[in-house]
């Protein structure tokens, strides 16, 4: 058992693999805990949109090494309707399971402790101060710093502070197109968007295609709260889905699916009362179609790195992520609202064909300021250091 540790976290995903790399670079003694023994899918687009490359090569990873598939038109599709753009920056598909894996080695590289099958059963803290997690197998840890990096999902007794989650279900499912349909598909993304939810479909690595798509949770109870049921509805309300998917081959048994999410959600300095330092989705959690979760993610990572090696406090940290992401987050979120409703997301589709505006909308969700830290626009600034600027 190892009874201590400079900085415990909590999630071995993108958000978590990557602060506990950079803490552990910086000379920390880290301990990473991930629930899974073995790497399983997870729900996402798994697009690498231009701000997670930055961040990406900011910690010497390189998506085209790992296999990456290039990215470079975006098509969208409301009915018989379609645009087609190419994007304004260059991204890739890359498989979660390849990413995390990466980002894990590169943490244990740089001095992490990664343990695997490690869920946590309780976070409880002492009047001094300092943190102790129970894991599921009885060992116990103590840091005085956890990041908090669990995803969508939730740990008992600090959970998100969020008002209402989307009545959506989400799901996602590998698949094998066939050569014409690979062909088609080429090196585009491609959007469907549908009442009440849309779906994705992009290439990954190795010649396989990844679907996600999102949906209410009526229209899935109508279909009998099956996916198979759920995925032929779509397929027969959006013909141009079913050109893709004819003929082609599911590679899972069952789809990976999340229920209830927090679209929208935005963290607070106020929901840092507990003084966790909160990456990934537990900052923000921005509209799956959008393609910019990855990059919010690891961009949180590295703010989380620097406020915990500068001695910066969870609450000014986290409002620094806030600027980072705010923005992106409202275009995001206005763009579901429309995308939700076929009456208008015709109209929006319309427009949209026209020259130039579908790579300003993938512009306008991007992460800004790449190269911007924690200090970068946030002004933060560790308490010896406004001591020293009052003095001066």
């Amino acid at each position: 058992m190892k009874p201590s540790a400079d900085a415990l976290v909590i999630g071995g995903g993108p958000a978590g693999a990557a602060v506990a790399a950079r803490l552990a670079a910086a000379g920390r003694a880290v301990v990473l805990c991930e629930r899974d023994a073995q790497p399983r899918p997870q729900v996402c687009g798994e697009f690498i949109s231009a701000s997670a490359v930055e961040e990406l090569r900011d910690l010497g990873v390189a998506p085209m090494r790992l296999g990456a598939a290039e990215i470079r038109r975006a098509r969208v599709v409301v009915e018989d309707l379609k645009a087609d753009a190419g994007l304004p920056f260059a991204a890739y598909g890359l498989s979660r399971t390849r990413l995390d894996a990466s980002l894990l080695d590169l943490a244990v590289r740089h001095g992490a402790e990664v343990w695997r099958g490690a869920g946590v059963r309780s976070l409880t803290r002492s009047d001094g101060g300092t943190w102790q997690i129970l894991l599921g197998d009885g060992r116990r840890v103590r840091s005085r710093t956890v990041v908090l990096a669990s995803g969508k999902h939730e740990l008992r007794g600090h959970q998100r502070v969020w008002k209402v989650a989307s009545n959506c279900v989400g799901f996602k499912m590998h698949w094998r197109l066939l050569t014409e349909q690979e062909a088609a598909l080429g090196s585009g993304i491609e959007l469907f968007l549908y009442r009440n939810g849309y779906a994705g479909l992009q290439p990954i690595e190795a010649g396989v295609a990844n679907l996600c798509l999102v949906m209410s949770a009526t229209t899935f109870r109508t279909c009998g709260m099956s996916f198979a049921a759920a995925l032929g509805h779509l397929r027969q309300l959006i013909p141009a889905l079913d050109e893709r998917l004819r003929g082609a081959t599911p590679l899972w048994a069952d789809p990976a699916s999340i229920a209830r999410l927090p679209y929208g959600y935005l963290c607070r300095a106020s929901d840092c009362a507990d003084d966790l330092y909160r990456v990934g989705d537990q900052v923000a959690v921005i509209p799956s179609f959008t393609g910019e979760g990855i990059a919010i993610a690891l961009r949180t990572a590295r703010l989380a790195a620097e406020a915990v090696v500068a001695g910066v406090t969870s609450r000014n940290y986290v409002a620094a992520a806030r600027r980072h992401v705010r923005w992106p987050m409202r275009v995001a979120s206005l763009l579901e609202t429309l995308t939700r409703r076929q009456d208008v997301a015709r109209p929006v589709l319309s427009v949209a064909r026209s020259a130039g505006v579908l790579p300003a909308l993938a512009r306008a969700t991007r992460l800004r300021d790449p190269s911007a830290g924690l200090r970068g626009r946030s002004g933060l600034r560790t308490a010896s250091e406004r001591s020293s600027a009052r003095s001066a």
